[in-house]
């Protein structure tokens, strides 16, 4: 069974597995975005600056703006990567 499930949890990250006797529990994650934009190592994303008000802050959020968009079509932002414990 632990093939099987290394091989959900490669094609569906979106869930959490666990074992339960001979069933599998899956638990769907939402995911948490982030802005990814000069992000250093070992740092998480930040919040957009459209929601914080600052979008002048951003060349990339003003552009958007200007055009008619929003954060989520912006490719900084981008789904903050969860490590599962299971």
């Amino acid at each position: 069974m632990d093939k099987e499930i290394a091989a959900w949890r490669a094609r569906f990250p979106q869930y959490e597995y666990r074992i339960i006797d001979d069933a599998v529990l899956l638990k769907f994650i939402q995911p948490e975005y982030g802005c990814h934009c000069e992000l250093g190592e070992n740092e998480k994303p930040d919040n957009c600056v459209i929601d914080e008000g600052h979008p002048d802050d951003c060349a990339l959020a003003t552009e958007l703006l200007r055009s008619g968009k929003d954060k989520t079509s912006c490719p900084e932002w981008r789904v903050i990567k969860q490590v599962s414990n299971v």
